[in-house]
């Protein structure tokens, strides 16, 4: 019997124990480290994947052929529950078919197409579309295409020091004392 002053020594002496039963080739020179013999399972380590990968896969399981069999009937026989238990049950369904037929990307990529499409039909409408109402041409955003056309004019750079038509007149520089 080893004698470990900590648990920590007596797990990882436990540990090397395990180790030397399942790992033949592996010798310890230290408890510290580990030396393998490098010329054992390594050229029998690719022909077992090989083999392993040619191998046929075995059959799925089916309802016929499950070993583990359900310990309750789906779906159950509704006339023989209670009204109560029918609703579980339905519930149960329910929850099972929302999270079955699931599909939040799908849900998000739609809601963006419509936000998207939305969005341009208005931006279409408020700024580029031309109607008529009673035989009389009528853009129903002509203030707001002006409000914009005025925002960005003063944001270029040859429009920039240039007053406003609707701004009041600047007061006469005075001249100050020197």
């Amino acid at each position: 019997m080893v004698s470990c002053s900590s648990r920590a020594e007596t797990w990882r002496h436990i540990l090397e124990i395990r180790l030397v039963h399942v790992i033949p080739s592996t010798t310890f020179c230290n408890p510290n480290q580990l030396i393998h013999d490098q010329s054992l399972n390594t050229p029998k380590m690719l022909p077992t994947i090989v083999r392993r990968a040619a191998e046929a896969a075995g059959s799925k399981f089916t309802v016929f052929t499950n070993p583990y069999r359900t310990k309750k009937v789906w779906p159950p026989n509704f006339t023989n529950l209670s009204p109560q238990s029918q609703l579980r049950f339905e519930k149960k369904y329910k929850r099972r078919l929302a999270l079955v037929y699931a599909r939040p990307r799908w849900n998000k990529a739609v809601k963006l197409a419509q936000l998207a499409t939305v969005i341009g039909f208005l931006g279409w409408t408020f700024f580029f579309s031309e109607l008529e109402f009673f035989g009389k041409e009528y853009r129903p955003s002509e203030e707001i295409r002006k409000r914009v056309r005025g925002l960005f004019g003063t944001i270029e750079s040859d429009k920039r020091y240039e007053r406003r038509r609707d701004a009041p007149e600047a007061p006469s520089p005075v001249e100050t004392p020197k």
